[in-house]
């Protein structure tokens, strides 16, 4: 309906990132947290040196998500989550640094998967000397507001890497070999 979702674009939801108390009272079965997913074509991330070279050897690092978690705390007409992430990095024959950014984003998609709030945020990953592969934890508290009728399982959390143009070409290339 195009009223809700001028409805929905308008409300403030809001993202913030650091830890956050969830708390559960007790008032019958657990109400339902809505779905937390790995977008698929923003799963992976493949950074190349520069240059028109795409071989093993040109690879800067690589980097993926690991396990994910969310709880969810509902209070008056709002869902405040928890969603703690993992993400990966192994370093590439062509890294140049030994740290790096990882920019991923965490968004709020409706039944309709139509975008109602996307924020993106930044993980440095730094590699030890004698370290190829470092893992980060992170933890992100997106908090949906609720109309009558709606509960948290009418939207879903996505999550995925902020990618390139080029870098997301390569992951829906790499998915179709």
């Amino acid at each position: 309906m195009i009223c809700r979702a001028g409805v929905l674009a308008a409300a403030a939801f809001v993202f913030a990132a650091g830890l956050v108390g969830c708390s559960a009272i007790d008032r019958g079965p657990p109400k339902p947290c809505p779905r937390v997913s790995i977008l698929r074509d923003a799963g992976s991330l493949t950074q190349f040196k520069p240059g028109p070279g795409r071989d093993l050897i040109d690879v800067r690092f690589e980097a993926t998500f690991g396990e994910m978690s969310l709880s969810c705390k509902y209070e008056d007409d709002v869902i405040t989550m928890a969603v703690d992430l993992q993400l990966f990095a192994v370093r590439g024959p062509a890294a140049d640094a030994p740290a790096t950014e990882l920019h991923y984003f965490v968004a709020v998609v409706d039944r309709a998967q139509l975008i109602l709030a996307k924020k993106t945020f930044v993980s440095n990953v730094e590699f030890a000397r004698n370290r190829n592969r470092v893992g980060v934890a992170e933890e992100i508290a997106p908090s949906i507001p609720l109309r009558r009728g709606e509960s948290a399982a009418d939207y879903e959390i996505l999550v995925g890497f902020q990618l390139s143009p080029a870098e997301l070409d390569y992951n829906r290339l790499k998915a179709v070999r």
